[in-house]
């Protein structure tokens, strides 16, 4: 029986793994993997039978992948097989080889200076409409652009955002590889939240209040995230900011709030981050003024005076 499943091929053995997991993750989690699948692993290993899967033909597998694709890309595929292998293993008691991941560079994230942010704040209250009110509004909450998105009148109460679901594209057909928009719940339950916002902006968004979705003022629409890309991409060409996508508004609002004394376990909870070590990693950067600041209070701390 054993001899029997070590001739099953990978490409059966993903199919049956896609079907397994298909009604126990999102739905865009599941074209993620799906698309991995039959874009990626399929492919390259999917007419390999189990038993001539080896240590070395993965180890060619990752240098081929990182022939055209990122390192990220290239370990998010391997953990996509990994997954795979589990399953081959818990199903058919079969041990396939231990997935080894390649090295990744930390890349850090745009964060826009002090001075930057205050350029395009200018920017956007001049002549200020729905679009630019809703990239001041990023700047201000850290929200994701898909939570914004999806944002209703009802949601913002009380100079408070109500965090409970996200706009993203989904595949609607195969075949023709069609999306739509859709509707739904945020990236994972700590991204449930309610966001405090300021009263000055809470002001500003209570003016334009108008029907029931926050961008679009209808009743029935969300407004596509690649919309608001663009428009901000204009934005930051008037402001002569390079370098910069939508999610940097993110990291620099999270910079900014450690910037202003913020504790983390307070800034991880409004970021929606289950975990606070996921702020400090990602999110929090420090500049190298913000370095000297700090070097300085421990002079003053134990009241240290330099000899002239």
């Amino acid at each position: 029986m054993i001899m029997k499943f070590n001739n099953l091929k990978l490409n059966k053995l993903s199919s049956q793994w896609l079907c397994t997991i298909k009604n126990r993750v999102k739905i865009t989690t599941y074209q993620k993997y799906e698309f991995i699948v039959l874009h990626h692993i399929n492919i390259h290993l999917g007419e390999y039978k189990t038993n001539d899967i080896t240590p070395v033909k993965i180890a060619e597998y990752s240098n081929k992948l990182l022939e055209n694709l990122s390192p990220k890309t290239v370990n998010t595929i391997l953990t996509v097989l990994h997954m795979i292998f589990n399953y081959a293993n818990e199903n058919y008691n079969l041990n396939l080889p231990k997935i080894k991941y390649v090295k990744e560079t930390k890349k850090e994230m745009k964060v826009l200076s002090v001075t930057e942010q205050k350029a395009l704040m200018t920017y956007l209250l001049n002549d200020i409409d729905i679009y630019k009110l809703a990239i001041f509004t990023l700047l201000f909450s850290g929200l994701r652009i898909g939570e914004l998105c999806a944002l209703e009148w009802n949601d913002i109460r009380n100079s408070t955002i109500t965090v409970n679901k996200t706009i993203q594209r989904i595949k609607c057909d195969n075949k023709n590889h069609k999306t739509v928009l859709a509707v739904l719940p945020p990236k994972s339950d700590s991204s449930n939240r309610v966001v405090p916002i300021p009263d000055f902006l809470y002001k500003m968004l209570d003016k334009y209040r108008d029907g029931k979705y926050f961008l679009t003022g209808k009743n029935s629409s969300c407004i596509d995230p690649r919309y608001m890309q663009l428009k901000f991409k204009k934005y930051l060409e008037y402001c002569n900011i390079k370098n910069a996508g939508l999610h940097c508004l993110r990291h620099t609002f999270a910079t900014r709030c450690i910037e202003a004394g913020w504790d983390i376990k307070s800034l991880s909870e409004v970021l929606g981050h289950s975990d606070v070590k996921i702020t400090l990693n990602k999110y929090v950067h420090s500049s190298f003024e913000q370095k000297i600041e700090c070097m300085n209070k421990l002079e003053m701390l134990l009241n240290i005076k330099a000899e002239v």
